[in-house]
């Protein structure tokens, strides 16, 4: 039976969709919106393997909506405000303060999940979700399945989530793990592997060409995708550009802040696990080669949102010694 709480909870939820799919009029487009565009729109489902989750949602949305005339560039844009709203509700639960905020909304990384035509923003809300989860687990109010199950369905909803993976593993290096906890674990593992693995299978697959000629090179352009090779000038204005929208005051900021993880978190696991995604985020951005240039800003902006949200975290004392 809904309670008063809960309808108004719904009733906010909406409110936050649309605003952030009204936020989608002032978004820059992103680098593939076209072809997604177009793919969601075919008479049957597809599978585009590296965001396989994320796709089945946009088509999800498409099909509900069409019966009220919403082409597919709306679709997608709803898909990702629902996302966004999401997003945002989870930022609630980690902090009210005010500098949290400021740092957390006000970066261009956010721009995702206002009515982005996309496939970043699912991925980045079940990754931000995750790490909420895994911090109530480190206070000992979760099990440690909900911050896992949220992980992996990122991983579902876009392969670049894996990135990550070593932050995880930092948080749960030497620690002992009970039975449950080991099947929070493997449980959605399995699921996930399982759905990326059969879903392919059975339906006609895009998506798969990810190769050598991925990463920025070091000797020569040798693939028809390259702009420049590993630290030159180009490369090093580009990056600028993605630190730049990532977080609010780019690489200086990130210095500073992990100058003060230091100083005052030394050893807390938690934060330390959103460090080590930190620079997981800094060396995949580094040496992934954008093929769309300035208009993948939108796959390069991710890691800003972990680093914000470590910003917040360390800068207004909300983690705890571990």
């Amino acid at each position: 039976m809904l309670t008063r709480r809960r309808i108004l909870l719904v009733v906010l939820y909406l409110l936050t969709v649309t605003l952030c799919f009204l936020l989608g009029h002032w978004d820059r487009i992103g680098a593939d919106c076209y072809y997604f565009e177009r793919l969601i729109a075919e008479p049957t489902i597809r599978c585009f393997y590296r965001s396989c989750l994320t796709v089945f949602i946009h088509q999800a949305v498409y099909r509900i909506l069409r019966p009220l005339d919403v082409i597919p560039w709306y679709a997608i844009a709803i898909s990702s405000s629902l996302a966004g709203a999401g997003y945002l509700f989870v930022l609630w639960r980690f902090s009210t303060s005010p500098l949290f905020w400021v740092l957390n909304v006000s970066a261009g990384c956010v721009w995702v999940f206002f009515g982005h035509v996309e496939n970043y923003a699912w991925v980045n809300f079940f990754l931000i979700l995750s790490l909420y989860e895994l911090r109530e687990y480190h206070r000992g109010r979760q099990p440690l399945w909900k911050a896992s199950a949220a992980y992996f369905a990122a991983v579902a909803s876009h392969l670049l989530a894996v990135f990550y993976l070593p932050g995880y593993l930092y948080y749960l290096r030497g620690r002992s793990l009970d039975d449950r906890d080991r099947i929070g674990i493997s449980l959605p593992l399995i699921v996930t592997s399982l759905f990326l693995v059969v879903t392919p299978l059975v339906l006609r697959t895009e998506g798969i060409d990810v190769g050598f000629d991925r990463l920025v090179p070091w000797i020569s352009l040798w693939a028809k995708n390259h702009y420049f090779l590993i630290f030159s000038v180009d490369h090093l204005r580009m990056l600028a550009f993605f630190h730049g929208i990532a977080a609010p005051f780019g690489v200086p900021f990130l210095s500073l802040l992990l100058i003060l993880l230091y100083s005052w978190h030394l050893r807390d696991r938690y934060l330390g696990a959103l460090a080590v995604m930190v620079g997981c985020g800094v060396l995949w951005m580094t040496f992934w080669h954008p093929d769309w240039g300035y208009r993948d800003w939108d796959l390069f902006s991710q890691f800003g949102l972990i680093a914000n949200l470590l910003a917040g975290l360390v800068l207004t004392r909300k983690g705890e010694e571990n």
